[in-house]
């Protein structure tokens, strides 16, 4: 490994450092003349943390099966920045949201976990 390596590696160290603790990888692709980077976080927190520092806007809840997670994202002249939380194997929160909407409506105060 030369010293252009080590340098790479260096610099990107110290970028996903900037981002705080909770990053865990950060990536940059180009694509057609986009630019897309990708954080990815360990956990709703840190993601938080990242979309706030970043000022990502585009939040949503994406599902995979029973699988689901929280993206932000923002697009800006050609660039893409993506962060994602981790994957949950839980009920989502639209799925908690409703189900505790319908026990309000029933007159139930449990509340789903």
């Amino acid at each position: 490994m030369n010293q252009r390596a080590l340098d790479l590696a260096a610099a990107l160290r110290g970028r996903l450092a900037s981002l705080g603790p909770g990053a865990r990888s950060v990536g940059v692709d180009s694509i057609s003349g986009w630019t897309i980077v990708k954080v990815s976080v360990i956990d709703d927190a840190a993601l938080q943390a990242v979309a706030d520092d970043l000022e990502l806007d585009l939040a949503r809840t994406l599902r995979w099966g029973r699988t689901w997670y929280r993206q932000v994202s923002a697009v800006e002249d050609g660039l893409i920045v993506i962060a994602a939380g981790p994957h949950h194997e839980d009920a989502s929160p639209r799925v908690r949201a409703a189900v505790a909407r319908l026990g309000q409506l029933r007159g139930l105060d449990r509340g789903y976990r």
